[in-house]
């Protein structure tokens, strides 16, 4: 096919750099290594940022995934000569590059609406709350501090390079099973890629899913921490949890889900006067529980943190009327708890019996995942074999939740 040949050739040929895929918001400014000033378009002009180090990378195995990166940054006046050095504040910030579906609500603009609802909420809203509890939420309330439990945005821009549309001529080549395949929005948060813009089966219906065409986004968060992922104490950890905790109440009230708490979204802080908490980011997946389509989606999440029925796509309505007892698989030791039946509780194959109904996602279940998240710091994080031996069989990243998972969790 000839043609095609002479066509390809001279696509390449006379392709811009744009076209070949060089994004020219972005200046790598030393050969040696990977370091970069990245531009942010406002409304009162253009801002620089020099990257420091990464913080976090999503590999991505789709050429057309979402391919999140996050870096530690620091505004500069600009990209070119000595402007490179010349920092605005010296303050480090984070930056977050992320590929969006076009016509998605950003992250600052569901934040936004979150702080919005958050004005209007009384003190009866929350009385059903325990008496600590009320008293948090009370507090924050009076002197606005609620607004300190989430990463705040100090600007953003959608108005970035964007995929083109998928060609009427284009034919699926290469395609999962239909059982081995994953929602678009469900891969992103199972594997650290998304189906981009290709065509892809909703476990729960079967449905086929549209390419859909993909947007840069990117925005600066105010201030750096560090995520739960890769704090080193326990003491850090479980502040930062609580206060995610808040968090995930804050937006209850608000009527919000997050529908992607992990490991990495809780970032852990140091607050007036030295005192540790956390903060939480990351509200690409939220959603507010009247929207239509917040459950054309379902399986939301990362696996390792993915609530029970989200993960196996059905919903339980009440657990099984005979469950194997934890304590009769486990052996007290000197040194802890030993499993000693790698068969029965904590096995990989065995699924339990739910009915058939499909999952869909609720407030409780970003609590799960919450309490996913503390689980995996105690008995992964911290150095003890074990637990190390038994998160192998709990934290995977299989499409559907182990047995081992699945019994525990009851």
């Amino acid at each position: 096919d000839i043609r095609t040949v002479i066509r390809v050739l001279l696509s390449f040929t006379y392709a811009t750099r744009e076209q070949m895929g060089y994004d020219p918001t972005i200046h790598r400014i030393k050969d040696n290594e990977p370091q970069y000033v990245y531009e942010i378009p406002t409304e009162d002009g253009t801002r620089y940022f020099r990257t420091i180090h990464l913080l976090a990378r999503h590999k991505s195995l789709c050429i057309t995934g979402k391919k999140t990166r996050v870096w530690k940054v620091v505004e500069v006046k600009g990209f070119e000569g000595n402007a490179i050095n010349e920092e605005v504040n010296g303050k480090d910030v984070a930056l977050k590059d992320v590929w969006l579906d076009e016509g998605s609500t950003t992250e600052k603009e569901k934040l936004d609406a979150i702080l919005e609802r958050l004005k209007t909420i009384k003190e009866e809203a929350y009385a059903w709350a325990p008496s600590w509890l009320r008293s948090t939420l009370k507090i924050a309330f009076e002197d606005g501090s609620y607004r300190s439990y989430f990463m705040e945005i100090e600007c953003d821009s959608f108005n970035l390079g964007k995929l083109k549309p998928i060609s009427e001529k284009a034919t699926e080549i290469l395609h999962s099973r239909e059982e081995d395949a994953i929602d678009s929005e469900g891969a992103e948060s199972l594997f650290g890629f998304d189906g981009g813009r290709g065509k892809s089966v909703d476990v729960g219906t079967g449905k086929r899913r549209s390419y859909t065409v993909k947007k840069r986004y990117r925005l600066i968060y105010s201030e750096v921490g560090e995520s739960v992922e890769r704090v080193q104490t326990l003491d850090t950890t479980f502040a930062a949890l609580m206060d995610a905790y808040i968090a995930l109440v804050l937006m209850y009230l608000a009527g919000w889900m997050h529908r992607d708490i992990s490991a990495g979204n809780i970032i852990a802080v140091k607050r007036s006067g030295g005192k540790l908490g956390g903060k939480l980011s990351d509200l690409e997946y939220a959603k507010h529980h009247t929207c239509e389509n917040a459950n054309s989606n379902p399986k939301t999440g990362t696996a390792f943190f993915m609530p029970l029925e989200i993960h196996m796509g059905m919903a339980f309505e009440r657990p099984p009327t005979s469950f194997p007892d934890l304590l009769t698989d486990v052996e007290i030791t000197p040194d802890g708890p030993l499993l000693i039946d790698d068969q029965n509780v904590f096995c990989q194959t065995d699924v339990m019996e739910v009915p058939p109904q499909r999952a869909k996602y609720r407030f409780q279940h970003d609590l799960e995942s919450l309490w996913w998240v503390a689980l995996y710091v105690l008995i992964y994080r911290v150095d003890y074999p074990p637990g190390k031996e038994l998160s192998k069989k709990v934290f995977t990243r299989s499409r559907v939740p182990t047995g081992a998972r699945q019994e525990l969790f009851v």
